[in-house]
């Protein structure tokens, strides 16, 4: 099997991202991803791509038995039990006491702390890649429109006097899109309704290297590093 096929190499880095590349293949795509970093940025895109998928699984409550006794393993509280001396009415109060405290945990945890968030749902526009065609940006949007997010593969470094700014590209002149504020590899940017009609109109995303602040005249100045075409 030639693993040099890019063809092969994206199937086996989705199977990988999935769980469902067993046995002695995973294996063997283990050991080239320790051999090749650009293996590695594959499955680091079909992680990231597949993530938000995550978002989408509902909380499964478990039993309110299980939080008391991880408590007590632990040595936080003793387990209590009703004395074989109490009588039939007294253990019934002793076990609805138990009951009514979990019911009102339960409650409390369901309404004051695992209120889950509502999460934008993203989908994938874009790869945006260098000019020796190694992908670096995983590029997701909103579906209203109004929110972009570029994931980055391999965080490039940046002068500390300079910005990356994003540009979408139609048939004209380059438009901005905004100046990328990269924390954690992630930029996130929040379209102002002309961002939004430029990025509907774009069929190309680009990143310039710019002065800090973006470019001052409206088009990019500095180096074109990454590009991708827009695929919606």
């Amino acid at each position: 099997m030639n693993y040099q096929q890019p063809e092969l190499q994206q199937r086996l880095a989705a199977e990988y991202a999935l769980g469902t590349l067993q046995g002695k293949a995973r294996l063997r795509f283990e050991r080239l991803m320790v051999e090749q970093p650009s293996v590695r940025r594959l499955v680091l895109a079909w992680e990231q791509r597949l993530a938000p998928l995550s978002s989408q699984v509902k909380p499964q409550a478990v039993s309110p038995l299980v939080w008391p006794k991880i408590r007590q393993r632990l040595g936080f509280e003793p387990a209590v039990m009703p004395s074989p001396k109490l009588g039939f009415w007294q253990r019934g109060l002793w076990a609805g006491s138990v009951m009514a405290s979990l019911v009102a945990g339960m409650l409390l945890w369901k309404y004051l702390i695992h209120q889950p968030e509502v999460m934008p749902v993203y989908q994938d526009v874009a790869v945006l890649s260098t000019e020796k065609a190694e992908p670096v940006w995983i590029v997701r949007v909103t579906d209203d429109g109004q929110q972009i997010k570029l994931s980055s593969l391999e965080l490039p470094t940046i002068p500390s006097d300079r910005d990356l700014e994003l540009w979408a590209i139609a048939d004209s002149a380059p438009e901005s899109l905004g100046v990328m504020r990269v924390v954690n590899g992630q930029v996130e940017l929040i379209f102002s309704a002309k961002q939004k009609q430029r990025f509907n109109q774009g069929k190309v995303l680009a990143i310039s290297l710019e002065p800090k602040g973006g470019s001052p005249i409206g088009t990019p100045t500095g180096a074109v590093l990454f590009t991708g075409k827009i695929k919606i």
